[in-house]
């Protein structure tokens, strides 16, 4: 009788870590619909203290994405944006997202997924998004990202 009824207080349990799960993600989703959700923006823009997304006051970091969106429209060409950087001997701007030097600016070689980023990312163009993609976990453990289709909004 006991194993029995521990076994339904571990099933109430987990119904009720669903529930909040699902509580949890329908409030993300309600801000990210209303653009009150703070995502984590690519380098070169940054938040203000009252929110507001403005472009990062480094003049090098500055500098530098204009000069991948100038040679990226001079060259058309990523991988010729990349060779120019390097020719130049230019370095390109990361934020380190975690560790104890969290925050903080490091300079390196520019690599071509980082230009396929910039070019790529709505928020260069003052659009917010959400959702772009959908990530699920495996009964194996494994992450899977998944592409999700664009809607436009109107």
């Amino acid at each position: 009788m006991v194993q029995f009824v521990l076994g339904l207080k571990g099933t109430m349990s987990e119904a009720e870590l669903f529930v909040l799960r699902a509580r949890l993600q329908g409030g993300i989703l309600n801000k990210a619909r209303r653009g009150a959700l703070k995502l984590t923006l690519p380098i070169g823009l940054v938040y203000t203290e009252t929110d507001a997304v403005v472009l990062d006051p480094d003049l090098q970091v500055q500098a530098s994405i204009r000069e991948v969106f100038r040679s990226f429209a001079h060259t058309g060409s990523a991988f010729t944006t990349v060779r120019h950087f390097r020719q130049q001997h230019l370095l390109f701007p990361r934020r380190l997202r975690r560790g104890a030097h969290r925050g903080e600016l490091v300079w390196a070689e520019i690599e071509h997924h980082d230009v396929l980023r910039l070019l790529h990312h709505p928020a260069y163009a003052g659009a917010y998004v959400y959702g772009r993609t959908r990530t699920t976990k495996t009964a194996d453990g494994k992450l899977h990202i998944q592409d999700v289709p664009r809607v436009l909004s109107t």
